[in-house]
């Protein structure tokens, strides 16, 4: 079975480059989880408004320094 193109080109990477991504995803997640709770909390969908951006922020400035501390990276 040949490997993925994506794979082997994820694989080549090098590691700094695979920890920013890592961390770039682990911080859009944070903003979709706000999102996310935002809509179960006021039963609808909200827009992308700048009143919940300390939300959004205040999400990744404690998520990603506590993944980090935890060694995940």
């Amino acid at each position: 079975m040949q490997p993925h193109p994506f794979s082997e080109w994820l694989l080549a990477i090098p590691r700094p480059a695979k920890r920013a991504l890592a961390l770039a995803l682990d911080a859009s997640f944070c903003a979709l989880t706000v999102w996310i709770a935002l809509y179960l909390r006021l039963e609808a969908w909200v827009g992308t408004d700048l009143a919940y951006l300390p939300a959004v922020l205040g999400s990744v400035a404690l998520a990603l320094p506590i993944f980090v501390r935890a060694g995940l990276y």
